[in-house]
């Protein structure tokens, strides 16, 4: 009797294992009231296009998922997401304050003094905050002006190129040197 006994726990064991595991992997099933729709939309870049998506729920409000670059403690760059309202024009400030935010999360505190958009070019000048940046080694100083440069290019649709400058300056570091009018990514 004790071996039937386990054998009959054995096997409600294995059909608990099952459920919880089936459960675990199983789709949630989309909320009815939301449509979900998405468009295609340049990148600047030569990979595919990246998808702008729209949700409606049932109060008709419409969200923006803006998809971006952030930088981890590694150096390595990450893909994100933030929802923005429907409506709200897609600005290189805009992709920079969710960068800028999620690069505060990782520690790494980085000011920009101002930027502009000349010839269809985005021009960031940052403050002496750069340094501190570069101070972290080329890997994370690199990683930092790729995910933006990379992240507005994706995202502003009349940007096809960024180029750096400190303080309004010429962009010089202990690893990178790079003129006023150079662009850094188009």
């Amino acid at each position: 009797m004790k071996r039937s006994g386990y054998a009959c726990l054995t096997v409600l064991l294995c059909i608990f294992l099952c459920m919880a595991v089936s459960s675990c992997t199983s789709k949630p099933k989309p909320d009815p009231g939301l449509q979900i729709t998405e468009s295609p939309e340049p990148t600047g870049s030569d990979t595919e296009p990246e998808l702008t998506k729209t949700v409606q729920n049932q109060d008709k409000t419409e969200v923006i998922t803006l998809r971006y670059y952030v930088v981890n403690g590694n150096g390595q760059l990450e893909r994100a997401t933030s929802l923005v309202k429907g409506g709200t024009q897609i600005t290189p400030e805009l992709v920079l304050d969710f960068l800028l935010d999620s690069l505060e999360d990782e520690s790494i505190v980085l000011k920009v003094d101002g930027i502009e958009i000349k010839d269809k070019v985005c021009v960031i000048s940052f403050d002496d905050s750069i340094y501190s940046v570069a101070a972290s080694g080329a890997r994370m100083e690199n990683a930092v002006l790729d995910a933006i440069a990379q992240s507005i290019l994706d995202n502003v649709k009349d940007v096809l190129g960024v180029s750096y400058r400190i303080k309004g300056d010429q962009y010089i570091t202990d690893n990178n040197s790079f003129s006023v009018d150079s662009v850094y990514m188009e």
